[in-house]
């Protein structure tokens, strides 16, 4: 019992002063061009920063904080890379259960959250906010559906530039 009330005392103290009041991540929605989005298939979502070597060390403890986040919000996995040619390449990536989880993931964002998303951003040095895409989980009937969509829209597919973490201030 004792041990109980220290565990929640302890974590009442640790959630003082956090901003809890829910905020939508301003981020442009992934162009999907098909009339129906694919539902229950995992979503790859990868982040690509450009880091200063020397604050590479200050950029990782950030991450471990983000991180926290997106699994808190849904996400089944994440992790970050480093690219050992260009060694100021960071890709962050996460695995959500489906679409709808990563729209929810965003709908979960609260503003001590957005700190801590900007925190992560202040370190990228590249001239472009930093780079994100969004892979759906290639099922064959997932790819027939795309092949279908795209004969029948005439869209330009290789030209989307996806900003989901683009916070303005």
């Amino acid at each position: 019992m004792v041990g109980l009330t220290t565990t929640l005392r302890g974590r009442l103290q640790a959630s003082e002063g956090l901003e809890t009041t829910q905020v939508w991540a301003p981020w442009v929605e992934p162009h999907v061009p098909i009339e129906e989005r694919p539902v229950g298939v995992p979503v790859l979502v990868t982040v690509e920063y450009r880091i200063d070597l020397q604050q590479a060390p200050s950029f990782l403890k950030a991450m471990r904080d983000l991180q926290r986040i997106r699994l808190r919000d849904g996400a089944i996995r994440g992790g970050i890379y480093i690219d050992p040619l260009e060694p100021e390449r960071y890709v962050e990536t996460f695995v959500l259960g489906s679409w709808e989880e990563h729209l929810r993931q965003h709908e979960r964002m609260t503003l001590t959250d957005r700190r801590i998303e900007e925190r992560v951003r202040a370190f990228h040095i590249g001239e472009r906010p930093p780079v994100a895409t969004h892979l759906i989980y290639a099922t064959e009937t997932w790819v027939r559906e795309m092949q279908q969509s795209r004969s029948e829209h005439a869209t330009d597919w290789g030209v989307h530039e996806h900003l989901p973490h683009d916070i303005e201030s």
